[in-house]
């Protein structure tokens, strides 16, 4: 008969259940151990000590569910697409259970007091509990509601049948281990079992100890009883007699046990085919058996309150292996902010959320490495969608091919697209006009960028010396205010003062680069008389400020006689206009927002025009304007991306290690993306690398050693990283994070891999069905070829089937 649950009550936090038979207990969550984060050997210590601890009149059940699901995650960015995508739920509770006929009586009648604490039952689960904490377990009580799910409330309708348990809705089977096995079992083994079950399964496994007088008892009797005049006997001679001493000598337990895995289906044919499939992956293990007669008593057995059917003898060094407290996937309850964080998968399918910008972490900087193919950019875009759900973040994105042309106009940002003829309006000065106290971190920031400009080929820093000369002259240009500031009016302030003046002049006035820091005048100064009142109309929603400069990549008609829209240094603080005039609808009414947090800076023509100088300086100037940003506006998150810009980060790496440095204190990031490792390390130099505590792995590069020594991975992450193979619609990578590495899966909807596709045929698929239609907008056309490809997908199943 099943338990049947009489009441559940709390006490001292915990909600203490009792059965019509008398067993009274309780139940906490019980955290796993993720052994891509946590070194399992200590859980496997802690859970050792639980049982060496464990009163022998106390029974341990562990149930650990693993469920199919979608859905249910509509606060974070992603949660559309798991409304198609399964993922795991993942749950493990720890029950503790005394039975005794009179054990409830403290807890019906508060003022009895028994003489002795040890015969309380109540007492008895309380300190079995804080046992639990004490040992270093984290653990939370079930609510009264969880409580009363370990039981079936009604199964009048239940039947017994050979294989099975017919509920009227459902059939149930068990699967039991009936031998462990005999080769070696680790922590590792049911984990690595777990994330290739492909059903829904829930492992219950309840467990007592021997008393040591029992133990040895036992022992000794199973000693006697085993004849030593064949190999085998006398091999299980020897084991007993190792164990007798090591339980004698050492004080170790003996346990016995019960591992039970229960399985539920809509019919018996379809529960047949999962219990064979589930036991052919668990026989590294050990052996299992489908119950069939003894369905319905291993079904009852597997309840709380419920007493050991056919039990396993262990010793509690070996039983943490048979614990379904290990896991390849997430197990802790996620704590950064949802509306921004970015959800993939482990390895068990369960979810895990990165919050890239979450103030608990060392630093908020991320890299991303892989070779052509594996993935990035897909993972780039998905990580600036999700960032972008949250209103108080600003994304300024760089690189040097056009790549987010797309991505700028479906979401609604502005695009920048820098040429080597046209003022740039990249002025770093402009930002200490609108809030300059002549600090430190100015001059630090300016310092760096200014250096940039004035380098030697080849040379990586100037000397000391120089270095001086040129922070004097900046402190003393920052010690008096300016109504507008310019790279200009700096070097005519500092004049001689300056170390290589020659150089500094190719930057200003009629010098060869004059327009790579200069603004363009006012719309109303350029455009043609005939075009003055479309161009206003044009420009209704843009910033009146004076700073201009940046050409857009798409101009309406009205304005291509010019190129003027925000610069950099004012579209942070005012409604630029937005790359896609012609928007989807569902963008419209986040386009102004949008327009001030998603910035493109689109360098190919510069790049393109191999000229290293202009367009390293240029790089340099966004540096520096987005350090300047960081102090000008705290209460934003801003993040700089810098998608495959190698020759950026080896001409400016000193100012890119300033900058990954100093964003920690502004709960700012800086996210690069290289093909390899090598690009973010100059001269030996990894200080890039260890500035950034989030590292995205899709792929290897170089030799082994220079690979593992440079992003401080292990031969195991190193192999796992190696053995990654993408798949259509996924992406595979190792989510390397303070001293963990963790396998994710990125699995995308249709829709979604339309949207972030950045593959030349699928660029020309999209392009050639908006030119077919000419009204339908970018995020119409990814729907049409996203319900296309499912329709293609649900007819191709159909003839699999068929």
């Amino acid at each position: 008969m099943l338990p049947n649950l009489e009441k559940a009550e709390a006490n001292n936090g915990y909600h203490i259940f009792s059965t019509s038979d008398q067993v009274v207990g309780l139940g906490v969550h019980l955290t796993a151990c993720d052994v891509e984060a946590a070194d399992e050997e200590v859980y496997v210590e802690k859970l050792s000590s639980l049982f060496r601890q464990l009163n022998p009149s106390l029974r341990l059940r562990f149930i650990s569910k693993s469920q199919t699901k979608r859905g249910e995650l509509s606060v974070f960015p992603r949660s559309e697409a798991f409304e198609r995508l399964d993922f795991r739920e993942q749950s493990l509770f720890c029950v503790i259970e005394k039975s005794t006929a009179s054990a409830f009586s403290g807890l019906l009648i508060p003022s009895l007091k028994p003489n002795r604490k040890e015969e309380n039952a109540v007492d008895l689960l309380l300190d079995a509990a804080r046992s639990l904490r004490d040992l270093g377990f984290e653990t939370t009580p079930l609510s009264d509601a969880e409580t009363l799910k370990l039981f079936v409330d009604d199964n009048s309708d239940w039947t017994a049948d050979i294989g099975s348990v017919e509920t009227g809705s459902k059939s149930i089977g068990v699967i039991r281990l009936v031998k462990p096995s005999s080769r070696e079992v680790t922590p590792t083994t049911l984990s690595k079992i777990l994330k290739e079950i492909g059903h829904d399964v829930e492992i219950r496994v309840c467990l007592e100890r021997l008393s040591n007088s029992s133990a040895e008892l036992f022992l000794q009797r199973r000693l006697k009883q085993v004849s030593r005049e064949s190999k085998v006997g006398e091999m299980q001679g020897e084991s007993l007699e190792d164990t007798l001493v090591s339980t004698s000598l050492s004080g170790e337990s003996l346990l016995n046990y019960e591992f039970l895995i229960v399985m539920e289906k809509h019919d018996k044919g379809s529960l047949r085919k999962a219990l064979a499939e589930v036991v052919s992956q668990l026989k590294p293990l050990g052996d299992f058996a489908i119950e069939t007669i003894g369905c319905a008593p291993s079904l009852i057995c597997s309840y709380p309150g419920s007493r050991l059917h056919v039990p396993v003898l262990e010793q509690e060094k070996t039983l943490p292996c048979f614990i379904p407290a290990f896991r390849i996937g997430e197990v802790c309850e996620f704590s950064g902010e949802d509306k921004r964080a970015v959800t993939l998968q482990r390895e068990d399918q369960s979810l895990i959320h990165i919050d890239l910008l979450d103030p608990k972490h060392q630093n908020q900087n991320a890299v991303i490495i892989g070779t052509s193919g594996k993935g990035k950019s897909v993972a780039l875009g998905v990580l600036t969608h999700s960032l972008l759900h949250d209103e108080s973040v600003s994304v300024l994105k760089v690189d040097v091919g056009g790549s987010h042309s797309r991505e700028c106009s479906m979401l609604g940002g502005v695009e920048y697209k820098l040429r080597i003829d046209q003022p740039s309006g990249l002025n770093p000065f402009a930002l200490l006009s609108q809030s300059s106290d002549g600090s430190e971190f100015e001059r630090s920031v300016l310092g760096q960028f200014l250096e940039v400009l004035i380098l030697e080929e080849g040379e990586k820093r100037l000397s000391k010396t120089m270095r001086a000369e040129l922070d004097q002259a900046l402190e003393k240009y920052l010690s008096v205010k300016h109504k507008s500031s310019s790279l200009d009016q700096f070097v005519r302030s500092a004049g001689k003062s300056l170390p290589r003046l020659e150089l500094f002049k190719r930057w200003v006035g009629t010098g060869l680069y004059q327009n790579a820091f200069r603004d363009l005048p006012k719309a109303d100064d350029v455009v043609a008389s005939d075009d003055v009142s479309s161009a206003r109309s044009a420009d209704s929603s843009s910033s009146s400020a004076a700073s201009c400069g940046f050409s857009t990549d798409q101009e309406s008609a009205s304005t291509r006689k010019r190129y003027v829209i925000d610069s950099l240094a004012n579209s942070s603080s005012s409604n630029a206009s937005v790359c896609d005039p012609g928007a989807p609808e569902e963008f419209a009414s986040t386009r102004k927002r949008q327009a001030t947090r998603l910035r493109y800076l689109n360098f190919s023509e510069v790049f393109q025009a191999s000229d290293p100088d202009f367009s390293t300086a240029c790089m340099a100037a966004v540096l520096a304007m987005f350090n300047l940003e960081l102090k000008l506006h705290p209460e934003r998150r801003l993040v700089l991306v810098c998608d495959e810009t190698p020759f950026f980060i080896e001409k400016c790496f000193e100012f890119f290690k300033f900058s990954t440095a100093n964003v920690r204190k502004f709960g700012a990031s800086v996210v690069l993306v290289v093909q390899l490792s090598k690009h973010l390390v100059v001269g030996g130099d990894t200080g890039v690398i260890e500035n950034s505590n989030h590292r995205f792995l899709f792929s290897t590069d170089g030799s082994r050693d220079d690979y593992q020594s440079r992003l401080h991975l292990s031969d195991e992450a190193f192999e796992r990283i190696e053995s990654l193979k993408p798949a259509a619609g996924e992406s595979k990578l190792i989510y390397q994070h303070q001293d963990s590495a963790q396998t994710l899966t990125l699995r995308l909807t249709r829709e979604e891999y339309w949207r972030l596709t950045s593959t030349q045929s699928d660029r020309i698929k999209i392009d050639s069905l908006m030119r077919a239609v000419p009204d339908l907008k970018v995020e119409e056309a990814i729907r049409v070829l996203g319900r296309t490809a499912r329709l293609r997908h649900k007819r191709k199943t159909e003839v699999d089937a068929g």
